[in-house]
């Protein structure tokens, strides 16, 4: 049976090591892996396991960058991107460029037997929100499996006895309806929801009330 489901939540920060002992005492969560490959966005990170699920929190390591810029405009620390994985890639890029979405990035990256692809979608394009649709082998389908973000130890240190899993997430956007032409099959088909992951939609522009 085919699969798309959420994988990764990325949290957004000023301050890496402030947010990460935050959400570690708070979730009694362990880091799993700090991914070297988010430097060449400017970036540093750690990541948290939670049953197959993962929370990430990226902060810049330099002056403007686009998660640099993203804190500046929401004024302040928070949500950042919302990452999916599925089984058939292929079609769901098709579907993308047909809807007229660009992609920030395409890529493969492979680390021993570790292989993992991601469609970054431009937020331009989906009302606001950053989204990726990723692929990971080997054993991409088993939730225990393969995920190359969080490198290839992650599971000795999962702490889903405490947290067990990520089960959904509200995105923020100035243009929800583009968010749901976007988020129309088979892009994010209704299994999504089946599987009791909630992508919740509602306006909510960025205000200094918000911040």
């Amino acid at each position: 049976m085919g699969y798309f489901r959420l994988r990764q939540i990325a949290l957004v920060a000023s301050d890496l090591a402030t947010t990460e002992r935050q959400i570690a005492d708070v979730l009694g969560l362990e880091i799993c892996y700090r991914d070297p490959g988010v430097g060449k966005y400017g970036l540093h990170n750690a990541l948290f396991a939670m049953g197959g699920t993962f929370l990430e929190i990226v902060a810049p390591t330099q002056p403007n960058t686009a998660a640099g810029r993203y804190i500046e405009r929401r004024k302040g620390d928070g949500g950042y991107m919302y990452i999916v994985d599925c089984d058939d890639l292929e079609r769901r890029r098709e579907h993308l460029l047909k809807q007229g979405v660009r992609l920030v990035e395409d890529l493969k990256s492979s680390e021993g037997a570790l292989t993992g692809e991601a469609l970054h979608l431009h937020p331009r394009d989906t009302g606001g929100c950053l989204l990726s649709i990723d692929r990971h082998s080997p054993q991409g389908e088993d939730m225990g499996g393969s995920y190359k973000w969080a490198g290839p130890d992650w599971r000795s240190r999962d702490r889903s006895q405490t947290v067990r899993a990520i089960t959904g997430a509200r995105m923020q956007c100035n243009d929800p309806h583009r968010l749901r032409a976007v988020a129309a099959a088979p892009v994010m088909p209704r299994p999504l929801v089946r599987a009791a992951h909630i992508l919740a939609l509602r306006r909510m522009p960025i205000d200094r009330e918000q911040a």
